[in-house]
């Protein structure tokens, strides 16, 4: 076979490695620039996507983009509902929560914006979660950015206050009561889960403490599953579901230790969803 019959074969090999499913592929990783700095992103967005909802997913520290894509099973739960998911990627290992500044919120910003000018995602129907130090990460971007959210989840994660009166939008909570890096009951560098709740829920036409719900489901039962509700008004509810059980990990993942019944990427949709305005 003659050297230019070899590099068509090689060519043609190549070509038909590169299937168009490739091409189309929903998922990419994309780069932004912002203010000078470039930033990079995991994409999940159902080739029809128009002015979708958009989930922001945020990894804990040290972890990836496709770790928490993998963690949390966002992009099977955006499939079937015909969202995107943004899964972004801190600079070095951590998220740049505290501080009077923080470039990771000019971050997200700028990322909601270049989705809605592309018209694949809805502005309006923004939601925001992470896990562990993303979830502390969601917890500044809600509180500095309300108005930019429509609802929030927070998975295994802490914060030092409440963030404060004034608006602020709906946040759903997992935490399992044996966590050991982010200890349910801290008292010291953050505060506790349930006063962290609590805090969140301190405006206007809020219960003051929190009613609990024991689950009646027997595996609910058996892993220590609570349900902590503040009545607020109808578009701020807080909910925290707490697993006596549970460690530093995401409820529902199949390595989840003792918090395995409840899907929080399930239930963090549907709460999502029940507080998102008509389109």
């Amino acid at each position: 076979m003659g050297r230019a019959l070899i590099r068509l074969v090689l060519v043609f090999i190549a070509a038909a490695s590169a299937s168009p499913a490739a091409a189309d592929d929903p998922a990419t990783t994309r780069e932004l620039d912002v203010a000078g700095e470039l930033r990079r992103y995991h994409l999940f967005a159902p080739p029809d996507a128009k002015r979708a909802p958009l989930v922001i997913t945020l990894h804990g520290h040290g972890q990836t983009a496709k770790q928490i894509e993998a963690m949390s099973g966002w992009t099977a739960v955006a499939a079937r509902h015909g969202a995107v998911v943004a899964y972004p990627l801190s600079r070095g290992e951590r998220w740049r929560i505290f501080g009077p500044r923080s470039p990771d919120v000019e971050f997200l910003v700028a990322l909601i914006d270049q989705l809605a000018a592309d018209g694949r995602v809805d502005p309006a129907r923004v939601f925001v979660n992470g896990y562990s130090g993303g979830a502390q990460m969601s917890w500044r971007f809600a509180c500095q950015e309300p108005t930019r959210v429509v609802a929030a989840g927070f998975v295994a994660g802490a914060a030092p206050d409440g963030c404060g009166l004034g608006d602020k939008p709906p946040v759903i909570l997992f935490h399992g009561e044996r966590d050991s890096s982010l200890p349910f009951m801290d008292g010291q560098r953050t505060l506790d889960i349930p006063a962290l709740g609590q805090a969140w829920a301190a405006r206007e036409g809020c219960q003051p403490t929190a009613t609990i719900e024991v689950m009646t489901d027997p595996k609910l039962r058996a892993e220590g599953v609570r349900r902590h509700h503040w009545a607020c008004d109808a578009d701020a509810p807080v909910l925290l579901y707490s697993f006596r059980r549970g460690e530093h990990d995401w409820p529902g993942h199949v390595r989840s230790h003792g918090s395995r019944s409840v899907d929080a990427t399930a239930v963090m949709w549907e709460f999502f969803q029940a507080h998102a305005p008509a389109r």
